[in-house]
């Protein structure tokens, strides 16, 4: 009877600290937010390649939207929300599109 009561204790003890670090996990801090968009785009983008590459590129938004969707489902750039995702798009599209001089940003 006693070791019933111990494993009782244990998965109430494995439950009260689930649910206090999803408490925790909750209220974490949305760092991402704190960058700005070049900021953000440069952190991400650079974990796989340098930002040279998409700086060549001179897309429109759809054409972004496609390169993003395949950074996320085909090369596992998946660690990051869909609105800083959204920001980056915006980012490339304004920066990168195909409107803008050739080696030229506005950052």
């Amino acid at each position: 009877m006693r070791l019933g009561r111990r494993y009782g204790m244990k998965v109430w003890f494995g439950i009260v600290l689930f649910v206090l670090s999803s408490s925790v996990l909750a209220q974490a801090k949305d760092y991402w937010a704190d960058l700005s968009d070049v900021e953000l785009f440069e952190m991400v983008c650079n974990t796989c390649h340098s930002t040279a590459l998409p700086k060549q590129q001179r897309l429109n938004r759809e054409h972004w939207e496609w390169v993003i969707s395949d950074m996320i489902n085909d090369q596992g750039c998946n660690f990051l929300p869909d609105k800083h995702m959204q920001r980056i798009l915006d980012y490339l599209v304004e920066n990168y599109g195909p409107n803008r001089d050739a080696g030229r940003s506005k950052y």
